[in-house]
């Protein structure tokens, strides 16, 4: 979950204004809907923890994760939309992508007993870096080859899609409420 979570974050954050500047938005709308990415990841981190407490972390996460699968897909569709359907898609998929990974680190941290709490989800940060390495390539890969941007973003929901059935099947494991 963490190098599917962090290889969209980062493919995101690394690609947004490129794919939308070779679109030919207006530089304004460009830097409102990357800015807005991080936004909504900083909105998320006020929602989704007390949603993981009366919920439950599995339940929540899955519901995060399998929502950035719509807006992630939504921005392939909001890339020939008037801007403002793209400005509340890269605000609604930030607060799925950024939200996710916080919540995701909340939810490693049940899993490590608390003399090694820390570096279990040091751990989990350090292998999901290779996503971190991964999704911005792998985005430059597709982009070399005239993918259009629909096509990269609906592309790119995949990993929030793997990343909610990962969650559910570790809710089912240790047979969460």
């Amino acid at each position: 979950m963490f190098g599917l979570n962090l290889a969209e974050f980062y493919a995101l954050q690394s690609w947004l204004p490129t794919i939308l500047t070779n679109l030919g938005d207006p530089l304004n709308t460009i830097a409102l809907a990357t800015s807005l990415t991080t936004i909504g990841g900083i909105v998320a981190a006020l929602v989704i923890g007390p949603a993981m407490d009366r919920l439950g972390p599995y339940r929540s996460l899955a519901t995060v994760y399998f929502a950035g699968v719509v807006f992630v897909a939504l921005l392939g569709l909001a890339v020939s939309a008037p801007p403002w359907v793209l400005l509340i898609a890269a605000f609604c998929a930030g607060f799925c992508i950024s939200g996710g990974q916080k919540s995701v680190i909340a939810l490693a941290a049940i899993f490590y007993p608390a003399p090694i709490r820390s570096t279990g989800v040091g751990w989990a940060l350090g292998i999901g870096r290779l996503g971190s390495i991964g999704g911005p390539l792998l985005i430059g890969v597709l982009l070399a080859y005239q993918l259009s941007a629909a096509s990269l973003f609906y592309g790119a929901a995949v990993p929030m899609l793997l990343a909610g059935i990962l969650v559910m099947l570790l809710g089912v494991k240790y047979k969460a409420p």
